[in-house]
């Protein structure tokens, strides 16, 4: 698979995101510390757009043929909106744009360009029998960009039941879909337990964190992250579909360079990583490795 304009088309798409003005629900909202009832549903919304640059170096893999694995990833994303009623509920709009670029080493047909594009919708309703739901959608192109049409077009969708125990402890359960995908359902399952937001402790599947921000300029994250669903049409090629899937150990710096400006230092391991194909190719191992990140952060 050859190169093609998606590293510029994503370029130039994440600097329209990050520069997008936002609209906001206006009076008081749900969304706040101070007198909340949930720590998840009622999280302040405090960023309204990033972008992110990481390089995964070089590891081994199990492909014939192969060099070294490593990958460069370029992510963005804005928020453009997000409005309350009052009803209990709040709906919030995204843009995100995901381009991985796998270099297996060699000639310039040895670089798989995958993409992710689509609009994120999220409506979260709050109930009186203290609980709540949050349900999202996100319709957009996942693909190699070789070529436009249906199977390049998917509409993962999940929603989970949270239910807080006192404002600052939670529990949720739920699920996200991804029709198209063999990897049709994730679980989303776990707990929050946080000190304002100052700090946060998510603990479940996919995602366990911990946060501790004293400063809206000083932000220290350290995780753990499954991934296991990220499926793109690869357009003609006879293997038809590329299936990636990874587990990954992160931290985070983030640093206010000005009055609404993070700078954020990334590292950690990826791990068990693992490239599938629909038809015609072996799955593929990969090693191991360390990745390092930078990004840019707006907070409100």
């Amino acid at each position: 698979m050859t190169p093609n304009n998606g590293f510029a088309v994503a370029v130039a798409v994440l600097t329209l995101v990050a520069l997008q003005p936002t609209a906001f629900a206006q009076g008081d909202s749900y969304r706040k510390v101070e007198g909340r009832d949930c720590c998840i549903l009622d999280m302040p919304l405090e960023r309204s757009s990033g972008l992110n640059l990481e390089y995964a170096f070089p590891a081994h893999t199990t492909a014939p043929g192969w060099e070294d694995l490593s990958s460069g990833t370029v992510s963005g994303w804005g928020r453009f909106g997000n409005w309350e009623n009052e009803s209990g509920a709040d709906v919030d709009l995204q843009g995100l744009w995901d381009s991985m670029f796998l270099y297996t080493g060699g000639s310039d047909d040895d670089v798989y360009s995958l993409n992710m594009a689509r609009l994120r919708l999220q409506w979260t309703q709050r109930f009186e029998q203290n609980y709540g739901f949050e349900a999202s959608v996100s319709p957009g192109l996942y693909s190699s960009f070789d070529s436009f049409g249906g199977d390049d077009f998917s509409v993962p969708f999940g929603g989970r039941w949270v239910k807080p125990i006192t404002p600052d402890f939670s529990i949720y359960a739920g699920a996200n879909v991804y029709p198209t995908f063999d990897h049709v359902v994730d679980p989303c399952i776990g707990l929050r337990l946080a000190n304002r937001d100052n700090v946060i402790f998510d603990l479940g599947y996919p995602e366990s964190r911990l946060v501790l921000a004293p400063h809206r300029r000083f932000r220290f994250t350290a995780g753990a992250r499954a991934t296991l669903w990220p499926e793109y049409n690869m357009g003609d090629d006879a293997r038809e579909r590329l299936r990636y899937e990874e587990y990954r150990l992160y931290g985070a710096l983030e640093l206010g360079i000005s009055p609404y400006t993070l700078l954020a230092l990334q590292g950690g391991t990826v791990l068990q990583r693992e490239i599938s194909f629909e038809a015609g190719a072996d799955d593929v191992e990969v090693d191991d490795g360390l990745f390092a990140g930078i990004g840019l952060t707006h907070i409100l």
